[in-house]
This record gives C-alpha cells, sequence and structure tokens, in this order.
C-alpha cells in the first residue's frame, strides 16, 4: 500500500495499530495543543476511532491526514508501525 490512504484504509489502519502491537506517538506539538485545548490522550484516541477521516494532505514530511467529530479534531501521519499524532485541537463551530 502506498500513501495516500483513502479514508477506510487509514481507518483500517489507525484501529490496527490502536489495538495491536503497533505504538501510538504523541509529537510535542500535539501535546501542547492538546493541553491548550484541554483535551486528554483519550480524546484524541477517541476521535481517531470514531472521527470522520479526511483525505490525506501531502506535507513536507509526507502524507498527513485528519479526523473529526463535531467537537474536536486530530491530525495524524503514519509511520511503520506507529501512528503519529501531530495536532489535536477543538473545533469552533
Amino acid at each position: 500500500m502506498e500513501e495516500p490512504y483513502d479514508p477506510e484504509t487509514a481507518r483500517e489502519l489507525i484501529r490496527g495499530i490502536l489495538d495491536g502491537p503497533g505504538m501510538t506517538v504523541f509529537t510535542k506539538r500535539a501535546k501542547e495543543a492538546l493541553m491548550k485545548s484541554e483535551m486528554t490522550s483519550g480524546d484524541a484516541v477517541n476521535v481517531l476511532r470514531g472521527g470522520r477521516i479526511a483525505k490525506g494532505v501531502h506535507a513536507a514530511s509526507g502524507w498527513t491526514y485528519r479526523a473529526e467529530t463535531s467537537r474536536m479534531r486530530v491530525e495524524f501521519s503514519f509511520r511503520p508501525g506507529e501512528l503519529v499524532i501531530e495536532s489535536a485541537g477543538r473545533t469552533h463551530r
């Protein structure tokens, strides 16, 4: 499989990593964003599990994806065997 992944493939990879032997990594930026938004790592995981997954966007470091619910969003990427949380926050609607 090559990136960018379609939303369903991304969801399967997310669940495989969260439920399997893979690792979830929070970047420093993501940790700061979670604290600023008064979110927990559990909130981020819940958004990843149940949120709407958008198509990948090409960034300087590779492909970045977004999972969203009506109240929160999480930006993430994949590395072999890892789910990397890049940023997170509350949506203001």
